[in-house]
Order: structure tokens, then sequence, then C-alpha cells
């Protein structure tokens, strides 16, 4: 039984197919094995699981890159939050890349005789499982037995270890400290467009107005910007408070350090890149400065084509240029309609994202981590994340990286 290319209710499904077992009341073990793993969505998995099937308890497999990513701490809160996982990380040269998921039911000798195995595409995180807006996954499963016994055998060839013994050696070596470091945090980008730029009237010139050697007077007159093809003007030309644009600013400076990615920033502080009242109050502005502009905007800009379309200095458009512009804002996949992320992008121009490189590839890791260890060392005033970075390379440990961070946002709460 399959279930194949599914865009949206994949907790579901992967849930469904995982409980499809004969004698629900029998305790089962549950088994998930998954290279990429995020806690909560683990939790979201294993309650579904945990309504329809009894639980004699549950196994969790995860790379141990993974588990040095999420962090110790981490993953012990996790196993105290549900009681009964145990999350084992595996070693290996290589990527422990499985995404298997398991019930299974031993008999008084100890052997398998009934359960469920699912094999997906899905990783344990919100775009393998949770999130709509995530990836189209597939998911295969089977009862067969003898298939169910031969996964939970595989497991033990494992070379695996608890996650009580994680911190004892995770920082071994230089590109173990290396991966851990940088996966302490996220990497914020500033995009380069701005919700102006996005909402400029752009016109192709007409054979006229690219000819004119000292520029169209009627281009000129009706304050149009203009390269040898085309011509632009920002008609709407809306600015976040000050106060908004400078927590952005000081965001950057104070938990960032600069890279060839943007900015490594510490995961503890990211909550505070896109704060949910900040976005708001900075939407609405938005949304308050369109009522008030656009109508006025769009006679302006529905004027200046047709004067500019009498003088033939440009070339006639196949939408109306008022239309094209009310539809950025109001259309179907406009700003204040669509779900796409873009109005955050453009409004907050600031996102985050994970270390882009495979755990594998250690030759970029330990150029990017000795990359971010040059700047922070390089900096005269040492502000929170430079700080946090140094601790966690000076004393090999991500424990002392997070200390920095975590009293820094202490008091940055008492002072606020």
């Amino acid at each position: 039984m399959g279930d194949y290319n599914i865009p949206t209710g994949k907790l579901t499904k992967l849930a469904a197919a995982i409980t499809s077992v004969r004698h629900p009341r029998r305790s089962h073990w549950l088994y998930i094995a998954s290279g990429y793993f995020t806690p909560l969505e683990a939790k979201k998995l294993i309650v579904q699981v945990d309504k329809q099937v009894k639980l004699a308890g549950i196994k969790v497999y995860i790379d141990k890159k993974e588990a040095l990513r999420i962090g110790r701490k981490n993953l012990v809160n996790f196993q105290r939050t549900l009681g009964r996982p145990k999350v084992f990380t595996v070693s290996h040269s290589a990527l422990f890349h499985s995404k298997v998921y398991a019930l299974a039911y031993f008999d008084r000798k100890g052997v398998v005789t009934d359960g469920s195995l699912v094999i997906g595409s899905a990783n344990l995180t919100g775009n393998g499982i949770t999130n709509d807006t995530g990836n189209i996954e597939s998911i295969l499963r089977t009862s067969k037995v003898t298939e169910i016994r031969k996964f939970v055998r595989s497991l033990d060839d494992l070379c695996w270890n608890s996650v009580a013994r994680l911190e004892d050696d995770q920082l071994a070596d230089d590109s173990t400290l290396n991966f851990a470091l940088l996966n302490e945090g996220v990497f914020v980008h500033k995009w380069s467009s701005s919700i102006n730029s996005f909402l400029a009237v752009k016109h192709n010139l007409s054979s006229k107005g690219r000819q004119a050697e000292s520029g169209d007077p009627a281009l000129k007159q009706t304050g149009f910007s203009h390269d040898s093809q085309t011509a632009s003007q920002q008609y709407l030309k809306f600015h976040p408070s000050k106060a908004q644009t400078l927590k952005l600013a000081n965001f950057r400076g104070k938990y960032g350090v600069e890279c060839r990615l943007g900015h490594w920033v510490p995961r503890l502080a990211v909550k505070n890149l896109l704060d949910p009242v900040q976005y708001k109050a900075v939407r609405d502005q938005f949304k308050q400065y369109v009522e008030s502009n656009l109508d006025t905007q769009l006679r302006k800009v529905q004027d200046d084509y047709e004067f500019l379309l009498e003088k033939e200095s440009i070339e006639e458009a196949q939408i109306s240029p008022a239309q094209s512009l009310r539809d950025k804002i109001y259309g179907r996949r406009g700003l204040l309609r669509s779900k796409n992320g873009r109005i955050e992008r453009l409004l907050l121009p600031l996102e985050d994202f994970e270390l882009p490189y495979d755990p594998q590839d250690i030759e970029s890791i330990d150029a990017l981590a000795d990359e971010i260890t040059e700047v922070a060392i390089s900096k005269k005033r040492q502000k929170t994340g430079v700080k946090a970075w140094l601790a966690g390379h000076n004393q090999r440990s991500v424990t002392a990286l997070r200390t920095v961070v975590e009293e820094a946002i202490a008091r940055t709460d008492s002072d606020g």
C-alpha cells in the first residue's frame, strides 16, 4: 500500500500507514529511523501514533551529525517530555540517511509476529511531514513480518550511542567542532529587492525613446529613470517606521558574524529575527499606506502612461500599468493576498536558512568555520554573536557558545 506525491496532509497519511496493524491493542514498539530530524515534528507523529496503537516503547535513530545540530540538551528534553522515547545517534563515515518508520509486536519469545513497516522519501522534519508548503513526499507500507524483522535486526548492526554519551566525544576533532558550532546558528541573508522596487512601474521604450541622445524629454517630465531599453518609476514609496528598521539593523549587528553566506547568527537569537508582533505592525503600516495612497497613484500611473504613449516614448503594454500595479498588491498572487512569503521578504528583508552544506562536505564546512573565526577575531568591539562564536571555538564547546547567548538574551529581557 502506498501514497505517492503527497503535497498536503502528510503527517496524517504517514501516521495512518504506520498504525495499520492487525491488533492495535497489543503493545507494539515504535521504531523511527530518519537522517534529518526535528523534535517537534517527531512529537507530533508520536502523539498521533499513540492515539491509534498501544505503545510498549519508542526508539529513534538519527545521524550523529544531525544530533550535534539539534544539541544534546534539546534531545534529552525531547526524551523527558514524552517519557518513553530513546534516541540513538548513528556514527558512520557516510550520512545515515534512512527514512523508515515501523511498529513491531514481539511475542513472549521476543520474536516479531506482527506490525507495519513504512518507507518513504520524507525526513522527520517540518518540510518532510507537517508543512503543507513543504516537500511533496511519497510513502510505501508493508505488513510482511519478514521485512519488519529484517529492519529491526539491521538497527542492531549500526554503530550507535545513546544521547547521554553525545557530548562526551562530540568535539574530539576540528571538523566535528566546526560542524557543531555552525549548526548552533543559522545564516541570515538580506534580500536586495525592496517593496518599493518590486512595485515600480516599468515601460519598454519605443525606438524614439531609445534613440533620444540626451534623454527623452517626456520621460524626464514624468519623472522616469531609464536605461537603454526600459523606463521605470516608483510611484509607491513606503518606508517602515524608524523603530522597526533599526531593530532589524541592530539584530545583525548584535548577533551576527559576517561570512560568505551573509551573517552567521546564534540559533537561540533567531526567534527575535521576525517577531510576529513586529511583522504584523509593519504589514499594517504598509496596508494603511496603500489604502491611503494607491488610488491617487494609480490615476497618476495611467495619466503618465497615456502621456508617454502620445509622445511615442514607450511601447503599448499588453496590460494596463495601473491594473498591473493593483494586481501586484490585491491580485490572486498579490502581496496582501498571497501566502508565498514574498511580502515578508520585502517588508522585513532578512531571511534565515540552515547550513547549506552536506555533512560530508568537510572542506566547505571547515573553510566557512575558519572564515567566521577570522572575522570574529578581527573585531575590536566584540558583540554577542562574536563573543559566542569565540567562546565555543576557544573552549571547544557548544555549551559555552549557548551560555554567552542565553546570558545576553536574559539581560535584554530584564532591561526591556
